[in-house]
């Protein structure tokens, strides 16, 4: 059984975020069952299910309503995202770059599906 995976930079740019709220990087990695040789490159593949552990760990000790808004960076580029992020960057449209990530998020986490609906 092949089991879904998200690209390690992704775990990486969320326990960045939640250090900025307070959280030790080794207390995350532990409850989330990460390796420092998992993280080592950002571009390569980690577990789902460990990246689901380490939003589990963050929600509980972080309890609070806005910490969506509070880990969000509106200051970080979407290539921080890799080429996918890229492709958003390089849109010429919004809309564009909304149907890019359709297409390509499942590069980002395999358990994750952006679906864009046009109506009117």
């Amino acid at each position: 059984m092949v089991r879904p995976t998200v690209l390690a930079r992704v775990p990486l740019l969320l326990m960045d975020r939640a250090g900025r709220l307070g959280l030790r990087r080794r207390d995350m990695m532990r409850a989330a069952g990460l390796t420092p040789q998992e993280l080592k490159n950002p571009d390569d593949r980690v577990p789902s299910l460990k990246n689901w552990k380490l939003w589990r760990f963050i929600i509980q000790e972080l309890p609070d309503p806005a910490l969506g808004i509070k880990l969000a960076d509106a200051t970080a580029s979407p290539a921080r995202f890799g080429l996918v992020g890229y492709t958003l960057v390089f849109s010429r449209t919004v809309g564009q770059a909304l149907h890019r990530l359709e297409r390509y998020s499942r590069i980002v986490a395999e358990t994750i599906r952006v679906l864009i609906e046009k109506r009117g």
